[in-house]
């Protein structure tokens, strides 16, 4: 094949332009015939005498459509057509022009990739019918290929945008798992285990301890509604309104600097998040305090799954608190403290309700049953272990079916003195 058949037409840049045409054909005479009709007709018109130089003129001159006779020395018309047609969308319109109706060449002509025929002599009013038509295709084709580039091209930025999400996504939730205590965690008397697994890559669980001074160490497991960022943007908020860095700006002091109740603690939460009228996002949580000296426990619930006091020795392990009213959803909600007291070895469990999703090895969904008699069980190990068989029992749920909603895990021991009452602190 003649080099000259890989060359590429110039596109053309300004939509604006005039249809341009190419007229193909080495007799001088039909080739002048056709470019006067082209003219009239308010073309602009190219000329070449083969296919040779018609491949020339494309490679200098953006054409809209060739007009091309069939037989001509060189490179007729067939080679022609199949040369240009290689180029795909940037090919011309082709028209073929043949002396006679022959079946044979329509085919021919056809199998070329030839876009319509016309034959001689030439009929003014069929030759402007066809060459409309050629335009309209050729416009039609062009518009067609801009919204394509258009649409690659919001796709390309759709690519990139996704691309700057994930990795953003992968940020907050390194971000977000930062925030959780680590694995062999201890604060003072307080040994915590703990299993995070959020539904996406961020959650809008959160949970953490931390102490508030030398003896009075602040626990809490929240559960935004919903998922995603925005959930997990909330819940981040709600933690820093907890575990600011100073007591002046942390919710967990009063304004003299005494450490609050948990009651207390919750409803300032709750008014932050019911003081925009526009804005209803709500979440549940327990917020506590536990005294590593005495082993007292002060905790709030705020319509959040009811924590699981586990005590050492024969007791079974029970359920405690009664609900309350969930943070964000009423102005007014009022919250009542709960008071534990702890012996040594005693743990609280709190989980978010996206425990009771998880299914067991039955296909049956957990239920509050089956922790309790998990942690009936549990109860004999040490909190490191009961880590270690946390981290596997919730890995194999979420191995077998992906989880629904974020999972949420805290278990807190409390490792000190006995609880006394009061009556042994006065003696």
């Amino acid at each position: 094949m003649h080099k000259a058949f890989l060359h590429s037409p110039k596109p053309k840049t300004d939509q604006s332009e005039p249809f341009r045409i190419l007229v193909v054909d080495d007799s001088l005479a039909e080739r002048s015939l056709v470019m006067s009709m082209l003219t009239k007709l308010e073309y602009e018109v190219y000329e070449a005498s083969n296919g040779l130089q018609a491949l020339r003129v494309m490679e200098s001159q953006p054409i809209d459509l060739i007009l091309s006779d069939w037989r001509m020395p060189e490179l007729n018309g067939l080679d022609l057509c199949v040369a240009v047609k290689k180029w795909g969308e940037n090919a011309p319109y082709f028209i073929m022009v043949t002396g006679q109706n022959n079946p044979c060449d329509l085919v021919a002509g056809m199998d070329s990739g030839a876009d319509d025929f016309i034959t001689k002599p030439f009929v003014m009013e069929e030759m402007r019918v066809r060459l409309e038509a050629g335009e309209r295709i050729m416009q039609l084709r062009k518009s067609l290929d801009s919204r394509n580039r258009a649409l690659q091209e919001m796709l390309e930025r759709e690519k990139r945008s996704k691309a700057a999400m994930v990795e953003d996504l992968k940020a907050a939730e390194m971000l977000q798992r930062a925030m959780l205590p680590d694995k062999d965690c201890r604060i003072g008397q307080v040994e915590l285990a703990h299993f995070y697994q959020p539904a996406m890559g961020v959650a809008g669980d959160i949970y953490n301890a931390f102490p508030l001074d030398d003896t009075h160490v602040a626990f809490y497991l929240i559960d935004v509604a919903g998922h995603g960022i925005r959930s997990a943007m909330l819940s981040f908020y709600a933690s820093q309104l907890l575990t600011a860095n100073s007591a002046s700006r942390s919710l967990c002091y009063d304004e003299d600097g005494a450490i609050s109740k948990p009651s207390v603690v919750v409803a300032r939460l709750n008014k932050t998040f019911t003081s925009d009228a526009d804005q209803r996002d709500y979440l549940t949580m327990i917020y506590g305090v536990l005294d590593t000296e005495t082993g007292r426990c002060n905790l709030c619930q705020a319509g959040h799954p009811s924590p699981m006091h586990i005590p050492v020795g024969q007791r079974h392990p029970q359920y405690i608190g009664k609900g309350g009213f969930a943070v964000g959803m009423l102005e007014e909600a009022t919250y009542e403290d709960l008071n534990i007291p702890l012996a040594r070895g005693d743990r609280l469990l709190l989980t978010s309700d996206g425990l009771y999703e998880c299914r067991l090895k039955s296909e049956k969904e957990v239920t509050p049953n089956h922790m309790v008699g998990l942690m009936a069980h549990l109860r004999q190990f040490s909190t490191r272990t009961i880590q270690r068989q946390l981290d596997t029992m919730f890995d194999a749920m979420a191995a077998r079916q992906p989880i629904q909603d974020d999972l949420s895990v805290l278990l807190l021991e409390w490792t000190g003195p006995a609880y006394r009452t009061d009556r042994d602190l006065e003696g």
